[in-house]
Parts: structure tokens; sequence; C-alpha cells
């Protein structure tokens, strides 16, 4: 029997977390191959995080950033992110305006930290 991952309140706390205990990372997922597809659109007015990935890791997820130039730990906190098994498909209460950038992201063991691997602007 499978037991389920732990997924913490939020990425910050679920990278420490894998920092802590790296054998909660111990998924064998090849990233390299793996394809990933992320993108916003409006709804309603306000920001839907939409996402695709071939193969969706245990610690995987999807994020609001306020712009393209900050680094992948800098996500918009607040309700603007979702883990990516938790559906692919996911309404903030963000206003739509212009510079945002939504992020798939994917846990880097080795790096001990949290890498975009796909990036979106809304369509």
């Amino acid at each position: 029997m499978t037991q389920d991952p732990v997924q913490a309140e939020n990425p910050t706390v679920q990278a420490d977390l894998l920092r802590a205990n790296p054998h909660l990372s111990s998924e064998n997922k090849q990233v390299e191959a793996t394809q990933y597809q992320v993108w916003m659109e409006n709804n309603g007015g306000f920001y839907d995080l939409r996402w695709s990935a071939s193969i969706t890791g245990s610690y995987d997820w999807v994020g609001l950033y306020p712009n393209d130039t900050v680094p992948d730990s800098s996500y918009v906190g607040g309700d603007n992110w979702q883990w990516a098994t938790r559906g692919n498909s996911y309404k903030t209460s963000t206003p739509v305006t212009s510079a945002y950038q939504v992020r798939y992201l994917v846990w880097d063991g080795k790096a001990g930290q949290y890498v975009a691997v796909a990036r979106g602007q809304i369509r």
C-alpha cells in the first residue's frame, strides 16, 4: 500500500520539509522527459491558472508571479497557487492586470529547491 505524499500548507513550507526529509522526494520522475504547459485565462476578471503535464509529481505546483523577472521562490501568496495533483485549473482572487506570469514548478532534490519548468502568460 502506497502512502499519500505529505503536502504542506504552501510551497515554501513544503520546500523546508523536503530539504529536511530528502526521502520524501524520492519519486522516480524524469523531469527532462516530461512535457509541461502552463497558461492563464481571464475568468470573470480574475486569473484562472491552467496547466498540463505528461507526468504530475506529488509535489508539483502552479503559482502566480508578479512578473517574469522575480525568482521562483517569489510567488504571489494567498490563494494564488495550487498543488498540480489537485486538478488542472484553479481560479485565484487576483484581478487580471498586465505583467503577471504563471509557472509550473517541480522539486529539484539535487538543488534543494523548486524550479520552474514551464512559464506562461494570459491567453
